[in-house]
């Protein structure tokens, strides 16, 4: 049937609207979660394969209270570099506890100076006006003198916990206990200058947790290990050189560019470039097959984005790119854990998605307002 026609004492243009097919209802939001929480199925076949456990990137790892996220990030850049290039198999890893300590031991000399490591109990693997304050990303690779595997030096502290619970009355009496890794780097930073004969056993139960390359089989062999010692050797270095094999792995040729005048005041000066420039680098580096290092004001993670005067940056790598709702989004691989991510979405609305193995998926847009760094391999 026609419509019927309008009443002629109608406006002409009330007319049309009564005339006019109804609209169709507002489409509902879209909703990102199911599209990332699915296994990241946007994302294509070579990044699902990449970031999935057994993947040649493996879990997701945690720096916990180390402050050692450049070195994460670099060695994740580092380690896939030498995959693509044949020389590290795909089932090996390199450590990034061991990347970042020879980094700052080639930066400040003494790794057990009690200065340097006074600001443990907040977090921080060394007291600001140590660090460089920009530029890790960029110099970390060619500064460092080691590379070791992590079944020589392990970055996961799972272990102690559960070795401090069973054996805390020997760690009594001393300011640093191996809770975790920032808790052992410091006692046995520390731990020989208290003479204490008695915490080697249960000293040398924590060292090997994690130093699992070196010689010493047993406590006495510690002992012995520590007594060889002169009296200003760095124990950190000498552990370093102990568990590590010397490789003469090739050095890959880095570029970092920073964006804006951000953090001018650096060890080095990276060319200034526009947010939008460095997301085109970031693309072009993924669509090659190859990650990005990125360096980025973290809590741009947390609902409101970082404020203004924010300064406290953070490392990760960017592994692949999808498309949600329409809008291009990053995955990000932190150094946090794979358990971290529900415990920041607990109760928020962060701009971002997490998968069951840790991986960060974050908005081009929230990205943009926090984004300082990109690093990249050239060769």
């Amino acid at each position: 049937m026609g419509q019927e026609p309008p009443d002629p004492r109608v406006p002409a243009l009330l007319a049309a609207l009564l005339a006019a097919p109804a609209a169709p209802a507002a489409a509902s939001a879209c909703d990102k979660r199911p599209a990332h929480e699915g296994g990241l199925e946007a994302a294509g076949d070579a990044v699902r394969d990449l970031v999935r456990n057994d993947g040649p990137l493996g879990p997701v790892r945690s720096q916990g209270r180390t402050g050692l996220c450049f070195a994460y990030a670099a060695s994740d850049l580092y380690e896939t570099w030498l995959k693509r290039r044949g020389v590290l198999d795909g089932d090996e890893r390199l450590s990034p506890l061991a990347m970042g300590l020879d980094y700052h031991e080639a930066t400040l000399r003494r790794l057990s100076d009690l200065g340097y490591y006074r600001s443990f109990a907040d977090g921080g693997l060394a007291s600001e006006p140590f660090l460089p304050q920009g530029g890790w990303l960029g110099i970390v690779l060619p500064r460092t003198s080691r590379t070791c595997l992590e079944s020589e030096v392990t970055s996961q502290g799972d272990r102690l916990p559960g070795l401090h619970s069973r054996m805390q009355r020997d760690f009594d009496g001393f300011p640093a206990r191996p809770r975790d890794l920032a808790g052992l780097l410091k006692h046995l930073a520390t731990f020989r200058h208290f003479g204490r004969e008695d915490a080697f056993p249960a000293t040398w139960e924590a060292a090997r947790t994690v130093f699992k390359g070196a010689p010493f089989a047993d406590t006495d062999g510690f002992r012995g290990f520590v007594e060889s010692l002169e009296d200003d050797e760095d124990i950190l270095t000498a552990l370093l050189d102990a568990s590590c094999q010397k490789r003469a792995w090739p050095k890959p040729r880095t570029r970092t560019v920073r964006r804006g005048p951000w953090l001018a005041t650096t060890v080095v000066n990276p060319p200034f470039w526009s947010a939008d420039a460095l997301f085109r680098l970031i693309d072009r580096t993924l669509a090659e097959g190859n990650i990005t290092a990125v360096d980025f004001k973290w809590r741009i993670l947390e609902r409101d984005g970082p404020p203004l005067l924010d300064i406290e940056n953070h490392a990760a790598t960017v592994v692949g790119s999808l498309s949600l709702c329409g809008e291009p989004h990053y995955i990000i691989r932190n150094s946090w854990g794979a358990k971290i991510c529900g415990r920041m979405r607990r109760g928020s609305h962060a701009p971002w998605f997490c998968d069951k193995g840790g991986n960060f998926v974050i908005s081009k847009e929230a990205l943009a307002k926090g984004l300082t760094e990109v690093t990249i391999i050239e060769d």
